[in-house]
């Protein structure tokens, strides 16, 4: 009997307690959870950020290689051009003179004078505190002949072995006959500067 009036007075308050005691157990596991649950997503929300930044750099890095290679390789052509076609030597300019004597004869044409001259490149190259320079030989040639002449020169100084470009060309009707033209061509190659060589004046 008193454990009856036990039950019926206590029972009540203690199932209010028990189930307030599991409301707030789930309270506490689900604001648990939720705070779980929005850190992973900042942890894969940073890792995801890591990730790109990862990538970046590693395009970077990739970009820098492509660079420094495409460095070496630039100045793998320039320094074998500095040793195979701009020449350093006292006599680089009567081997070219030689050869585009060669070139006229093989045109069967003939030349008697012509002008030449020098220029630095660049210009004030001490004053500017230029470690590298060239310089640039230029030469104008009045020659006369037919056009399959001058055609056949014009081909050869552009396949010649030797560094040459072509300034201009000037080709009007020679006096010396109809099937003849006098024709006037700038032709330019270029050497190394050395400053002990190159205390260069223009000369003609």
């Amino acid at each position: 009997m008193k454990i009856e009036l036990f039950l019926r007075k206590y029972f009540l308050n203690a199932f209010v307690i028990l189930l307030l005691l599991i409301i707030v157990d789930i309270l506490i596991l689900s604001f648990g959870v939720l705070k779980l649950d929005t850190k992973a997503k900042q942890l894969e929300s940073q890792v995801k950020k890591g990730e790109e930044t990862i990538t970046s750099l590693e395009k970077k890095v990739e970009d820098k290689e492509n660079e420094v290679k495409s460095f070496k390789e630039s100045k793998a052509v320039i320094e074998t051009i500095k040793e195979n076609i701009f020449e350093k030597r006292v006599d680089r300019f009567i081997n070219f003179q030689k050869e585009v004597e060669k070139l006229v004869l093989s045109a069967q044409m003939n030349i008697e004078k012509y002008d030449y001259k020098y220029d630095i490149i660049p210009k004030d190259i001490e004053k500017e505190g230029w470690k590298d320079g060239f310089v640039q030989v230029s030469m104008v040639l009045p020659l006369q002949g037919s056009y399959p002449q001058i055609k056949n020169f014009v081909s050869s100084v552009e396949d010649s072995g030797h560094f040459f470009t072509i300034n201009g060309i000037d080709i009007s009707q020679s006096t010396q006959g109809s099937s003849l033209l006098d024709f006037k061509i700038g032709i330019s190659t270029f050497f190394v500067y050395d400053p002990k060589e190159d205390k260069i004046e223009d000369k003609k």
